[in-house]
């Protein structure tokens, strides 16, 4: 995915896949670590350089000023650019003298901003898949629970118990059988999030119903099957 969002140019979302990949949660994990592939880590050795904010991030900066055509800059770091340069300096110069380099300054930034938004995509959005990362968007973990999730899957040392997590894993999670089968009222509350969820993502028509062909298409697009599902347990 990452090596896909820096041939797209997305930088924005390529520091999001990246930076969610360093979280201390994920990067405490050694053992799994391992478990990668060489030249897999190899790649995301260098997108963490990239995108590395040594010397005010100035391998993205020098990677982003050679792309050209479409591209999606990291927001934040460009936001930054704007409070520094606002911050930085003054309003006035002498004798109340407007200081038009500030402003000129702050609007070259702003115009190149404008103008990245009219260039054109390279590609078609693909929206099932769009609402599909929307509705696993609404089954969020909180901090808290993230770092349960990591416990339970490398305790702190060998010898210590592994923590059982406050919060039962997502439905994709327990109906593929990697877990164990959570209790009814757990599952109850996953399946009313999910179903909310894809009423929300999916009922376009905003009848109150998905047809069938909407139902295929949600069908088709999750990580696990519902018709499995409905073959193991009667509703």
């Amino acid at each position: 995915v990452a090596q896909k969002l820096h041939q797209l140019q997305n930088f924005n979302t390529l520091m999001a896949v990246i930076g969610g990949l360093c979280h201390s949660s994920i990067s405490r994990l050694k053992e799994t670590s391992s478990c990668v592939p060489h030249d897999v880590i190899k790649v995301f050795n260098e997108m963490t350089e990239l995108l590395s904010s040594y010397r005010n991030y100035d391998s993205y900066r020098r990677a982003y000023n050679e792309c050209s055509n479409f591209k999606i800059p990291i927001l934040g770091v460009h936001l930054k650019d704007l409070i520094s340069l606002y911050e930085g300096m003054p309003d006035y110069l002498e004798d109340k003298k407007i200081n038009v380099y500030k402003l000129y300054s702050l609007y070259n930034h702003i115009d190149e901003l404008i103008q990245l938004q009219e260039m054109p995509l390279p590609l078609e959005a693909n929206m099932d898949l769009v609402h599909l990362l929307t509705l696993s968007l609404d089954l969020y973990y909180t901090e808290d629970e993230i770092y349960e999730l990591s416990y339970a899957r490398e305790p702190r040392s060998h010898r210590a118990a592994p923590m059982t997590p406050s919060k039962p894993p997502v439905v994709a999670d327990w109906a593929s059988g990697v877990a164990p089968k959570p209790d009814p009222k757990t599952i109850s509350k996953h399946v009313q999030r999910m179903v909310d969820s894809v009423f929300k993502n999916y009922d376009h028509d905003q009848d109150g119903y998905i047809s069938q062909e909407e139902f295929e298409k949600i069908a088709a697009s999750f990580p696990f099957s519902f018709c499995v599902m409905a073959k193991d347990w009667e509703g």
